[in-house]
């Protein structure tokens, strides 16, 4: 299940693993041909119906239901409509009852926060056929509905086969994030998902973000996904999250957006084949014609093409900085117009190859590339204009004598930072594994969970302890995994668990805050502190857990008893704005002598003193504190890509330019430098004194890592990132000491 490589920066080999060549095989990606092979007499006539984007009013525990609400008439309305034979006006044609209502993400507007999903429920009570569901990042970013997709559908990406056709629903949406993600776990399960059906079975994939959106975290890594689909009869791809209704193209393949049950295009889409006639068509609500969307035959279709690149050969890291040559060959079944690369997807950068040889041949400067892993993309224009895209990990290598890499491919993304404990790296993934691997990644340990597991394991008092989506804070033991104790929670847990003099403290997705006994699991309290999620660790100051939660308040607790200290918004909510959108809940706060600081969603950081009166704003674009290792500092990274290290008094001690993004995301200070990894996987390191620049690394190709750098005292950094990649790297020598 797992691969593993170790090697120092002269390996001849590092990208020979399949996840980080990702699409270094053979990929026949060319527009699918259709044949002359109709398929009308094995499909049987049916219809069903998309919905999307919803967005059903948030109603925490305790609340009375509300009457009406965003919504609610519309899906009354559809669940009465449903129940007959569709007419799709546009083709002139009535299509059979639908045989389900499938929708497509944005199910709520705050996630599934207290009796949330019963109020989507009860929407549909009335619907006479079954109802599937995808969430979308507004049902995924505050209270993740990972817990209702395992009870519902078995897991949050599933499949179903009805009509001889194969229909796929895709959770786009990242865990505890509004960004997409395309991650290892859902790249590998779908790979053996359509390894069940026949290569020309028809079909049909569900996603809420379009798959030509510029939200995820580069092409390649929906490129990727396009890989896998490849071979397959893909009939349709029905996506949400613009709210639009629409047709077009992504990679070559028919997309509709399905629209929304409020707003201007209140309504839903009519899917249907009758007599072997794919047909699309929008319903609004209203006097407001219905639109058609698609109208095609459903056919057998077959790939009709390769793109491979042939140089640089994969896995040979690149030696030259300054040159690189790059060979493409094309089999292409028509004519074709051009054929150009880029490297890491950068549209505006294009170098077109002249057709020579057996290929097609040309030199990319990347002297302004960092040692590490980049991506190379090939696009091939036909003569009508339609464009194929191919592309691959390529690695700089680093100056020879200065960095050595060795990386373990997980089968599962990393959310979560790892863990260093007694010579092991503990780290936790998406699946719900937490897993212990020793300096050669030979796994010590393995600890299955129920749910994704999404912060970084604490570890204290001869234990490692973490929570997970299944509702459980568990407590193993760190040389064998064995377990302790388990603790049940009222929800999903996915904040780290703070160990303070014996007690942990962690929230979790329906704001309670529990206080256990770190030595057996025994409740000390649990108390409802808000009315919304808490998503990231608290800290301890003074007297007080302090913890901000999705309702824009930051709470601190009494360590006895969990009583109320105090209650204050958060740094966005001080003009008294409402701020749950943008509340300080997913960045740890930072505790620096008896102040407290705090950054928000809506990039505000701010300065608290331990009784919770806000002392004052110190800088906006801030994403994501983490604390200095002697506890006298904190960092903070901006969106305006800077990295600035503050005094204990709110003072800059220095700030440098360092690219990040904005995930909130703790810089980490050790042995004198400083780690920060951008959205997209650059590492830099810095000298803790004055900032400056030691050293950088790619270690992730154009891909996310969402989780905080681990490092040891030699200055080696430990990496996770989204596609499930575990990445150590360090100088040279400090690596060969390991």
């Amino acid at each position: 299940m797992h691969t593993c490589q170790s090697h120092t920066c002269s390996r001849r080999d590092v990208l020979r693993n399949g996840s980080l060549v990702a699409a270094a095989a053979f990929v026949s990606i060319w527009a699918p041909i259709a044949t002359s092979i109709a398929t009308a007499q094995t499909i049987p006539d049916f219809c069903f119906i998309q919905v999307s984007d919803i967005h059903v009013n948030p109603r925490p525990t305790g609340m009375a239901p509300q009457a009406g609400g965003r919504s609610v008439d519309t899906l009354a309305w559809i669940c009465k409509e449903v129940a007959k034979p569709q007419k799709q006006e546009p083709y002139g044609i009535t299509a059979p009852t639908p045989a389900f209502v499938f929708a497509t993400g944005d199910i709520t507007e705050y996630g599934v926060i207290g009796e949330t999903w019963s109020d989507f429920l009860a929407c549909f009570s009335s619907l006479k056929c079954p109802l599937h569901v995808i969430p979308g990042n507004h049902d995924n970013t505050w209270t993740a509905m990972y817990h209702i997709m395992r009870e519902r559908h078995g897991g949050d990406n599933f499949s179903f086969d009805q009509f001889g056709c194969h229909f796929v629903g895709l959770t786009t949406a990242s865990p505890q994030e509004p960004v997409p993600s395309i991650d290892r776990r859902m790249l590998n399960w779908l790979r053996d998902d359509l390894a069940k059906i026949k290569t020309d079975t028809p079909v049909f994939v569900f996603v809420h973000h379009p798959l030509h959106g510029r939200e995820f975290a580069s092409p390649f890594e929906t490129y990727r996904l396009r890989e896998v689909l490849d071979g397959h009869n893909i009939v349709l791809i029905l996506d949400g999250h613009g709210h639009g209704v629409n047709h077009g193209q992504w990679e070559n393949l028919d997309r509709v957006m399905g629209g929304s049950t409020f707003g201007p295009n209140t309504g839903y889409s009519v899917i249907s084949v009758v007599g072997g006639v794919l047909r699309v068509a929008y319903r609004f609500q209203g006097d407001k014609p219905m639109q058609g969307l698609l109208e095609k035959p459903v056919q057998k279709a077959t790939s009709a093409g390769k793109i491979t690149i042939v140089s640089p050969k994969s896995g040979e890291p690149v030696a030259d900085r300054k040159d690189l040559p790059v060979r493409v060959r094309v089999d292409s079944p028509g004519a074709i117009q051009s054929v150009a690369v880029e490297v890491n997807c950068k549209d505006k950068e294009q170098t077109t190859l002249e057709a020579g040889g057996d290929g097609y041949h040309g030199r990319l400067d990347i002297r302004e590339l960092s040692p590490g892993l980049h991506v190379l993309s090939v696009t091939v224009k036909d003569a009508t204009g339609r464009e194929v895209h191919h592309a691959e990990a390529v690695e700089i290598a680093p100056d020879k004598g200065t960095l050595a890499v060795r990386r373990y491919q997980h089968d599962a993304g990393f959310k979560a930072g790892p863990l260093l404990h007694d010579g092991l790296m503990i780290v936790a993934d998406t699946a719900g594994v937490v897993t212990a691997f020793d300096a050669s990644f030979k796994p010590q340990w393995r600890v299955e969970t129920g749910g994704e597991v999404l912060a970084t394991p604490t570890a204290a008092d001869n234990a490692l302890l973490f929570g997970s989506g299944d509702g459980i804070v568990r407590s193993v033991a760190p040389a064998s995994g064995a377990p302790l104790w388990q603790y049940k929670a009222n929800a999903p847990v996915y904040a780290q668990v703070v160990v303070h003099k014996g007690i942990a403290y962690v929230g979790d997705n329906e704001g309670y805050v529990h206080a256990i006994r770190a030595g057996d699991g025994k409740e000390r309290w649990a108390v409802k502190a808000s009315e919304y999620s808490i998503e990231a660790a608290g800290a301890v100051c003074g007297d007080a857990f302090c913890v901000g939660a999705w309702d824009g308040y930051v709470y601190g607790l009494a360590l006895k008893d969990g009583s109320l200290l105090w209650k204050q918004r958060c740094p966005m909510g001080q003009g008294g704005q409402t701020t749950r959108y943008l509340a300080a809940a997913d960045c740890p706060p930072v505790v620096v002598g008896d102040h407290l600081f705090i950054t928000d969603r809506g990039y505000r950081l701010g300065q608290y003193q331990s009784d919770g009166s806000y002392v004052r704003d110190l800088r906006d674009k801030c994403a994501g504190i983490g604390q200095s290792e002697d506890g006298r500092c904190i960092y903070a990274r901006t969106l305006d890509d800077r990295l600035i290290k503050y005094e204990a008094d709110g003072s800059v001690a220095w700030s440098r330019p360092v690219p990040m993004g904005r995930f909130p995301i703790q810089p980490t200070e050790r042995a004198g430098k400083v780690f920060v990894c951008s959205n997209v996987g650059l590492l830099t390191v810095l000298d803790a004194r004055d900032g400056s620049t030691l050293w950088t690394y790619q270690v992730a190709p154009q891909l996310y890592v969402m989780g905080a750098v681990a490092a040891d005292d030699r200055g080696v950094a430990y990496v996770t990132d989204m596609d499930g990649c575990i990445t150590v790297i360090g100088p040279e020598d400090a690596l060969a000491r390991r």
